[in-house]
């Protein structure tokens, strides 16, 4: 990667983590107030998007701790005050809800490489994961979006997906898996 890409990347990196927070604040105008007023957002920020970045990989409480600067009891504390919930179960559910995310869009990737670009360490643990989650095993969630696509022309669908993923709208896909996920924890 020659030093004129890597530079692009941060660029384009600092641009969607700017939007993205921008975003979040839109959607939740009190946050914004309860996070200043108690400096959190400013501690969460990095650590969120070193989760959002780095999503697929296999992501610890020390990983967490090393980005942030602040000890794995200060992490925990400070996810269960913001969203009652701690950081590890958060990661898990932003991988959930890309999973689900995925499989809608995205007909051709196969549970299996879904599983792994979502950070699941294997197929069986990420099937259980959805499972508990969503109430439905993710084959028959995949079949049940198969038939409610059935209507719809197979080639905007492969073109929407190509968009999302890898198109001009790919960072719209991880902001709007984010804040959901967000949503549904500040709710």
């Amino acid at each position: 990667m020659s030093l004129q890409n890597t530079y692009a990347h941060t660029l384009d990196n600092d641009i969607f983590n700017n939007n993205l927070i921008q975003d979040m604040y839109r959607r939740h105008p009190n946050l914004r107030k309860t996070l200043a007023a108690n400096n959190k957002a400013t501690s969460l920020a990095g650590i969120i998007d070193y989760i959002i970045d780095n999503i697929g990989n296999n992501i610890t409480l020390e990983d967490l701790e090393d980005v942030s600067g602040k000890s794995k009891f200060d992490i925990c504390r400070l996810f269960n005050q913001v969203y009652n919930i701690t950081p590890m179960r958060w990661i898990w559910r932003v991988r959930l809800t890309l999973a689900k995310e995925i499989i809608q869009i995205s007909p051709n990737w196969s549970l299996t490489d879904i599983c792994y670009a979502c950070g699941f360490s294997s197929l069986p643990h990420f099937s259980r994961c959805f499972t508990k989650t969503y109430n439905i095993p993710p084959l028959k969630y995949r079949k049940a979006v198969s038939q409610e696509r059935e209507n719809e022309p197979p080639r905007t669908m492969q073109n929407m997906s190509f968009d999302i993923i890898f198109g001009k709208q790919r960072h719209l896909f991880s902001r709007h898996v984010l804040l959901d996920n967000i949503q549904n924890l500040c709710n």
